[in-house]
Order: C-alpha cells, then sequence, then structure tokens
C-alpha cells in the first residue's frame, strides 16, 4: 500500500511539474516575442537614423558647393590675378585703373559712347550686371541689354 500512495505522490509531483514547466515556458515565449518586437524596432531606427545621417552629409555637401559657388560668383578676384588676367603696366597700378573707372561712373552727364565703354570696363574687370548699373548709376535692364547688344554685334 505503500508504494502505491508513492507512486500517486510521485505522478503527482510529476503533473504539477509539468503545469509549471509549460507555464514558465509560455511566459518564456512571450518575452522571446516581445524581445524580437523590440529588436525589429531598433533595426527600424538604426535605418532611419542611416538615412538621417546620410541626408545631413548630403545638405552638407550641398551646402558647401553652394557656398563655394557663391564665392567664385560674388567675390571679386586678387589684384594679383587681376594685373596678370589684363596684363595692367606695373606704371598704372590696379588701384588707379580702379579708381579712374569709379571716379568716372559717378558723373551725371556722359555720351552714350563713354557709358558703352565704361560698361565694358567695369566688365573686364569682373563686376556683375547689378555691380555695374550700380556704379554707374543706370538700371540693370539697361546694362544687361548694351552688353548684349555689343556683344552680338563684336
Amino acid at each position: 500500500m505503500l508504494s502505491i500512495i508513492l507512486n500517486i505522490v510521485g505522478l503527482l509531483c510529476i503533473v504539477v511539474s509539468l503545469i509549471i514547466i509549460n507555464n514558465i515556458s509560455k511566459e518564456e515565449k512571450e518575452l522571446y516575442e516581445e524581445i524580437l518586437l523590440i529588436h525589429e524596432d531598433v533595426k527600424y531606427c538604426s535605418s532611419a537614423m542611416e538615412n538621417i545621417f546620410n541626408s545631413f552629409d548630403d545638405l552638407i555637401e550641398t551646402s558647401l558647393n553652394n557656398l563655394e559657388t557663391y564665392q567664385k560668383k560674388h567675390l571679386s578676384i586678387t589684384d594679383k590675378e587681376y594685373v596678370e588676367r589684363y596684363n595692367y603696366s606695373s606704371n598704372n597700378t590696379l588701384n588707379q585703373n580702379r579708381k579712374n573707372i569709379l571716379d568716372d561712373s559717378k558723373e551725371d552727364n556722359i555720351s552714350n559712347k563713354e557709358i558703352n565703354r565704361r560698361i565694358f570696363q567695369l566688365k573686364e574687370q569682373g563686376l556683375s550686371n547689378e555691380q555695374i548699373a550700380k556704379k554707374l548709376n543706370k538700371g540693370v535692364r539697361e546694362v544687361d541689354i548694351i552688353i548684349k547688344m555689343w556683344s552680338s554685334i563684336n
């Protein structure tokens, strides 16, 4: 009789153990699925951050290129480059040339031929049409038209 009671107690222990193992297994499976979801979220965030960094790098590169283009377009050339480019003699310095042209441009009553000559001198110096118009107290559109007209003739 004792052996039957021990066998029943043993079977009860085994059944209880299987139930406990099954419950623990379900909890672990739920934890594992949650960990997989978190892992997917981390991969998504990592991918998103990588895209953001790439976009930021592209933005910086584009901004630097735009800045270089702006500097090349709007900054005047150095005096040395100017002298080499336009072959001005050492007797007639760059500052004197610029001063003469700019001083002449301040006069109000100037002939059309003189205006055209000054426009082309300033254009050769590398000034933009807007800068030329401002220096000669003329409209930008007028300067554009004169430059286009004389360029097509010559």
